[in-house]
């Protein structure tokens, strides 16, 4: 049986459409207007989702960052989580596809990127038999293991351009969100900023985490936009005319998108984000052109431009303020046991208490942690006197895989990262203008992962998706590089 005759003929379908259209109307006539909604929503999703496997893919990166939102504003109205739904979903979209199509296509799982992430899943899976909970270990490692199947999937699915355009419309969907609610939609007062002004948050709850997303997806947004109009510029005066403007539509989607998320990211007010977004984006202006004498005068205006924009003193005094507060607060590791808690140091006392707490935890167990996703499981036998609650995580995430998987993991997940970096690095040699551009994007998502970590947890919110489908791309772009340049080589 071949997919073709799976495809219904034009016969049959005007007399479903009128099938369907009997039965809702029947259903509208015995059910409440919000249960046929959810009926119906049910219905077309699923439909779509066995229809096309890839739509159940791009559904899921689009709306699973919606689950924080459901699960605080609108509990109980879904059986489950939305993002476990979604995800339900998808497996049997990809499922019923394999069935259907008698192919089951095999990940490779032998490219570098793929081994690399596969290296801490292994290193999570040991820490299991030190771990106290299991159910809370199950949960962490299966996150792991999603990140690595979406980034499989995506070197298998090879229509990047797709999978990168669902990416950026979640981040560009939660960044219209936290816009408005840093404009008044929030009414939330401990986010209070200034009269009228709140810190956004989007679908997250939490403006740090909504912050990294919008630091992990905007560089490579931006980049996509350099990109497709590199592309535009290259076929300029070729025949393809038709995708020159293809590309120029490209790049100001992609281009409007990464300065969405870069406001949302500002009104997040969050300070270790503004710091990961500042090296990142000095690291993709470097990594972005082709000769390093252009990197280097592309360096030199960044760093003019701050400077006069400082100088100058037309930057409001809060952001400056808080700016200065960040760094000082990260040089100023101190012993907090004893130490008086005031409204001033609140947050930066609780932040060292918490990475004292890992550090004592580590010690528990140093060569395979307390077992992946225990940390607020662990918490009471090594909290601080007065800081009760464990609040998920150690506010730095490197200190919390080592709590959590020892010695074994967090050289697992330091090596993992340098297998990104030299991948996505490597990626930049490749010959299309588009795909070298977006190497240099993932180089600064990277790199605003790596900064924003060492302040908090960012693959919450089933965000570990999105990054899954960025090491998907740097992988997928690496072994297009490779073999081109093994094809034709300089």
């Amino acid at each position: 049986m071949s997919v073709g005759s799976l495809t219904p003929s034009r016969a049959i379908l005007p007399i479903g459409a009128l099938v369907a259209a009997g039965a809702i109307g029947a259903a509208s006539a015995v059910l409440p207007a919000s249960t046929l909604a959810l009926v119906v929503a049910t219905f077309v999703i699923v439909l779509a989702l066995l229809l096309a496997t890839p739509v159940a893919v791009f559904a899921l990166l689009i709306l699973a960052p919606l689950s924080a939102l459901l699960s605080v504003r609108m509990p109980g109205v879904l059986p489950a989580d939305l993002g476990q739904v979604l995800l339900a979903l998808s497996l049997s979209a990809l499922i019923a596809a394999a069935v259907i199509r008698r192919r089951i296509s095999l990940p490779r799982l032998g490219s570098p990127i793929m081994l690399g992430l596969l290296a801490f899943v292994v290193a999570g899976g040991i820490s299991a038999f030190s771990a106290a909970s299991l159910s809370a270990w199950t949960v962490e490692w299966l996150k792991w293991l999603l990140m690595a199947a979406v980034a499989a999937w995506v070197i298998a699915y090879r229509r990047w351009e797709w999978v990168l355009f669902a990416v950026t419309m979640a981040g560009v969907a939660n960044a219209i969100v936290g816009i408005w609610i840093y404009f008044g939609g929030s009414g939330a007062e401990h986010f209070l900023i200034t009269p009228g002004s709140y810190r956004a948050f989007g679908t997250f709850e939490q403006p740090n985490p909504f912050a990294a997303f919008m630091g992990i997806v905007a560089p490579v947004a931006g980049a996509a936009s350099v990109g497709y109009i590199r592309a535009a510029w290259a076929m300029r005066r070729s025949s393809y005319r038709s995708r020159w403007g293809t590309n120029v539509l490209c790049a100001g989607y992609y281009g409007v998108a990464s300065a969405l998320m870069l406001a949302a990211l500002v009104f997040s007010w969050s300070r270790g984000a503004w710091l990961a977004a500042g090296v990142a984006g000095v690291v993709v202006a470097l990594a972005m052109p082709r000769r390093r004498l252009h990197s280097a005068v592309l360096l030199a205006g960044i760093v003019a431009a701050s400077v006069l924009a400082i100088a100058s003193g037309r930057l409001p005094a809060s952001i400056t303020e808080r700016v200065a507060s960040a760094f000082t607060d990260l040089v100023n590791v101190s012993d907090v046991r004893g130490a008086d808690v005031t409204p001033e140091n609140y947050a930066v006392v609780e932040r060292l208490a918490h990475w004292q707490a890992a550090v004592e935890m580590a010690r528990l167990s140093p060569v395979t942690g307390v077992g992946l996703g225990n940390y607020e499981v662990v918490y009471p036998q090594v909290r601080l006197m007065s800081w009760k609650f464990a609040l998920g995580h150690a506010h730095n995430y490197y200190l919390n895989v080592l709590a959590e998987t020892g010695m074994i993991g967090v050289l697992a997940y330091a090596g993992m990262w340098v297998v990104f970096v030299v991948v996505s690095a490597r990626a930049r040699a490749h010959p299309d203008p588009l795909a070298s551009s977006i190497a240099a994007g993932l180089l600064g998502s990277w790199t605003y992962i790596i900064v924003h970590s060492v302040t908090d947890q960012v693959f919450v919110n089933y965000a570990f998706l999105h990054v899954g489908v960025l090491i998907g791309l740097a992988g997928l772009l690496h072994g297009q590089t490779w073999k081109l340049n093994r094809l034709n080589p300089q």
